[in-house]
């Protein structure tokens, strides 16, 4: 798949790309809602209204995150499960390398996940 660009939508969104950027301007967007955004080589470029409550969980391998909301970044959770190999451990603990944080108090995930590319969180004027 290619590039993706959404004008002045409203709702919830869904978007995936394999090499493409991915650019969606949000009008309105519908509460309570979980949102995922992904593309393998591509940048995205977000633009949310400024009232958007939301749980981020933001992921680019090789790209940088820039903003203008206030993200509140939270500790990533961290799944430890028992193990009984001989690694000389006896817990194994799952990290995920993706930052997590809120805007305007928490909501719905948003999930933003790239390998290549920069990410753009944008507040709408």
């Amino acid at each position: 798949m290619g590039a993706i660009k959404l004008t002045n939508v409203s709702g919830s969104v869904v978007a995936e790309s394999t090499n493409g950027d991915i650019e969606v301007v949000l009008s309105r967007v519908a509460p309570g809602k979980p949102m995922s955004f992904v593309t393998f080589n591509g940048a995205f470029d977000i633009t949310l209204p400024a009232d958007t409550k939301a749980s981020l969980r933001i992921k680019s391998n090789m790209g940088e995150v820039f903003s203008d909301f206030d993200i509140a970044l939270k500790t990533p959770p961290v799944d430890a499960e028992k193990t009984t190999n001989r690694e000389g451990g006896k817990f194994r603990l799952n990290l995920d390398r993706a930052v997590f944080g809120t805007i305007n108090g928490g909501g719905p995930e948003f999930k933003f996940e790239n390998f290549n590319g920069n990410i753009y969180l944008r507040k709408k004027k």
